[in-house]
């Protein structure tokens, strides 16, 4: 895959959290830009928790319609369900830096238009003893769409989420809001209205849907209204 142009344009796939929403979120835009006609590269760099097959690099590559996406060398794969730091042992090899994992990330999405990353756990999540999540969505030079619950506390949670992102000089593109089990409280009547009122960025809810691609899609197709015209390209992993 180390043949062709870079993608022309990208989203890292971010949260507040961990269970947020984000596999689901990147598996709609995935499957909708595919159909789309676009050569989709969804890739899950980081992935812990991982026991046999890397789950949700399986789901995105299936997503994107390529399954050779789930297996690709030189991405960081753990056993603990913990965040990187802490779940690398002394039987793992060495994690890759940040500007070699975002190398490696850039030549897999060769031959592919777009690039879709998620990340892992919330934005803030410690890869190692000096980065976090964030770092490599800065190496890699992409937008944010920053994931976030529809359920009390989120308020809180997205705009601190926001105002780290922003600090670090990354472009948060859109928040999206998910539904789930936690989605039973009044604060889904008012969520969406005090954070669009708080930030500059679009806030769409993404609505409950089947667990299926195309279903995925659907839900996630309106945001690529706010996401298209405004994605980067991802010019080159920059130092850390």
């Amino acid at each position: 895959m180390s043949a062709g142009s870079p993608p022309s344009f990208g989203l890292f796939v971010t949260a507040t959290g961990t269970d947020c929403g984000k596999t689901w979120l990147t598996r709609g835009l995935a499957r909708a830009l595919t159909l789309r006609g676009h050569r989709v590269a969804a890739l899950k760099p980081i992935e812990t928790g991982v026991r046999g097959e890397p789950l949700d690099a399986v789901a995105l590559a299936a997503a994107a319609k390529d399954p050779s996406l789930a297996h690709l060398p030189g991405l960081v794969r753990l056993s603990p369900p913990l965040a990187p730091a802490a779940a690398v042992t002394a039987s793992d090899p060495p994690l890759p830096s940040i500007a070699a994992l975002a190398h490696t990330v850039l030549e897999h999405a060769r031959a592919h238009d777009v690039l879709l990353v998620e990340g892992a756990g919330g934005l803030l999540v410690p890869y190692d003893e000096a980065h976090t999540v964030a770092d490599l969505a800065a190496s890699l030079a992409l937008p944010l769409v920053l994931v976030a619950r529809d359920a009390l506390g989120t308020l809180s949670h997205a705009l601190t989420a926001y105002e780290s992102a922003e600090r670090r000089g990354l472009v948060v593109r859109a928040l999206v809001l998910t539904h789930g089990p936690w989605s039973r409280d009044p604060s889904i009547e008012s969520n969406a209205r005090l954070l669009a009122e708080r930030l500059p960025a679009p806030v769409v809810a993404l609505p409950a849907c089947p667990d299926d691609d195309d279903a995925l899609s659907r839900a996630a197709g309106p945001l690529l209204e706010f996401l298209l015209p405004s994605l980067a390209h991802a010019p080159g992993p920059q130092d850390s």
